[in-house]
């Protein structure tokens, strides 16, 4: 049988790599070529079930290094490479902090990309995963549970067209049965890949036109407030000329 790629997504790299340790061991290292680095796209690669299983750990958007264009650039060659060989997602585990607002700042981001990366055809291959499910109570991790799937725009669009929700209780056994649910699922192309192999630049993908939109939407933001004491100030002068100016006799 050919490998299963399963690609972890969460808002921090050390979230991801929990996950995907807590599956391979703490010893596991990646392959396909990959340097272990803490900003770069891993593959680690285990066996559940006899079926050989490779994780993409991806990088995280909340890496201060790095900018999200530039992360997105390297998910793009690695996801090109895929389709180019054939070779197709069968499932993505994205993790969300239980303890987390929800749909707020870098949540809300990394969902967005996740929903310009797939397409609404791949949203039944996602696992919208809790973790952290020890830093709450029982009665608090259910109530932030219950909002996640009655709420948050992000959750319920993927809801709504067959993504799943699971707990994971930073057990091996936990992450293994998220991974087991994802081995049902048929291998398919994300929207990303098909629009990566019509255009060849990342721009013209609907996740890069979201991020360069915000980049434009920040940069005019910043502008602003350049520009908002510059006319403070030049009021301020004004005014100062006007009052030294001598009153008409």
């Amino acid at each position: 049988q050919k490998p299963v790629y399963i690609t972890v997504i969460g808002q921090t790299r050390a979230e991801e790599t929990t996950f995907v340790r807590t599956v391979t061991g703490p010893s596991s290292k990646p392959n396909d070529g990959n340097k272990s680095r803490n900003d770069s796209l891993e593959i680690i690669e285990t066996v559940i079930d006899d079926r050989t299983i490779k994780l993409i750990n991806t990088p995280s958007f909340d890496d201060s290094n790095r900018s999200e264009l530039d992360i997105l650039e390297e998910a793009a060659g690695y996801f090109k490479e895929m389709y180019d060989s054939k070779v197709y997602l069968t499932g993505i585990i994205y993790l969300h902090r239980i303890t987390d607002p929800m749909d707020e700042g870098l949540a809300s981001r990394v969902l967005s990309h996740l929903d310009e990366i797939c397409g609404p055809h791949f949203y039944g291959n996602i696992a919208l995963t809790t973790v952290s499910w020890g830093m709450v109570s029982n009665r608090e991790g259910e109530d932030r549970e219950r909002s996640l799937r009655t709420k948050d725009r992000h959750w319920l669009e993927f809801a709504k067209t067959g993504a799943t929700m699971h707990r994971h209780d930073d057990t091996k056994e936990s992450a293994i049965s998220i991974i087991r649910h994802l081995l049902k699922k048929t291998p398919d192309v994300l929207s990303f890949q098909r629009h990566l192999a019509d255009h060849g630049i990342i721009a013209k993908t609907a996740a890069g036109e979201m991020l360069v939109s915000r980049l434009a939407e920040m940069l005019e933001k910043a502008k602003k407030r350049i520009e908002e004491p510059e006319k403070d100030t030049e009021r301020e002068k004004s005014e100062r000329t006007t009052e030294s100016k001598p009153a008409a006799e």
